[in-house]
């Protein structure tokens, strides 16, 4: 995940608020990118955007939907939920 500051227009600041989860304003409005990428090459294969208020969890399911059984999926110790895959119908080849 990264965080992306843009400049203070009226079109980003509409798309994202320059407010953050704590209640605190930003200087600049910050978007929050989660991606999926390919280990070798780093291409992103699938991304999703939000405002700074999102957690990496709330964007990472919203990328849930576009995982493929050929796909393999690493991910830290903050996406241990297994049931988060079960709800969104991922298809899982899980080995403990």
């Amino acid at each position: 995940m990264l965080v992306e500051t843009s400049k203070a227009t009226a079109a980003n600041l509409a798309g994202f608020p320059n407010e953050s989860a704590g209640g605190y304003e930003t200087v600049y409005p910050q978007a929050r990118v989660m991606a999926i990428s390919e280990c070798a090459s780093h291409a992103i294969v699938a991304a999703d955007a939000s405002g700074c208020w999102d957690s990496e969890q709330t964007l990472a399911y919203s990328l849930y939907g576009r995982l493929t059984p050929e796909l393999l999926l690493t991910a830290d110790r903050g996406f241990c939920s297994l049931y988060r895959f079960i709800t969104h119908r991922v298809v899982l080849d899980l080995r403990l």
